[in-house]
C-alpha cells in the first residue's frame, strides 16, 4: 500500500469503513486466532478487556464467541494489526500498540481498545494505525 492508498483509506467516513468491513469480515475465531499469532494471547486479552488469557484461547478454538463489545475490540485489533504488520512486520505491531499514541490522546492503543465501550470509542483506532503508517504522527 502506497502512501496515497494510506491517506485516501485515512479519509474514510468510520461509518463506510465499519459497512465495508463488516461486509467481508472473517469469523471471529479467525480474527483472534490472527491476533493471538501477531500479537501473543496476553495483549490480545488485555486490549479485548478479559482477565483470563485462557479465554481468548477458548475464542480462537471457536469454542465459544466474545460478548459485541468484545467483538468489536478484536475487529479492530485485527484491521489494525493487519495493517501494521503488512507493511512492516508483527513486531511492529506490537510495538506499536503497547506505545503512546498521539492520535489517541497519548493512550496506547492496547489501553483504548481495552476501555473502549461503544463502537464509536474504537472508531479510532484504524486511522490512528493508518496516521502511524503514514508518519504523521
Amino acid at each position: 500500500m502506497d502512501q496515497d492508498e494510506l491517506h485516501q483509506r485515512l479519509t474514510v467516513d468510520p461509518a463506510e469503513r465499519t459497512r465495508s468491513r463488516t461486509a467481508s469480515a472473517p469469523p471471529i475465531a479467525e480474527v483472534v486466532t490472527y491476533l493471538q499469532g501477531h500479537l501473543g494471547q496476553q495483549l490480545v486479552a488485555a486490549l479485548a478487556g478479559v482477565s483470563d488469557p485462557k479465554t481468548v484461547g477458548r475464542w480462537a478454538g471457536g469454542k465459544n464467541e466474545p460478548p459485541a463489545t468484545r467483538e468489536w475490540r478484536l475487529r479492530s485489533a485485527y484491521e489494525a494489526t493487519r495493517l501494521i504488520a503488512e507493511q512492516t512486520d508483527a513486531g511492529t505491531a506490537r510495538a506499536w500498540f503497547l506505545g503512546s499514541s498521539p492520535f489517541l490522546e497519548g493512550r496506547p492503543p492496547a489501553v483504548a481498545l481495552h476501555d473502549a465501550a461503544t463502537p464509536q470509542d474504537v472508531s479510532r483506532i484504524v486511522p490512528a494505525a493508518l496516521s502511524f503508517l503514514e508518519g504523521s504522527y
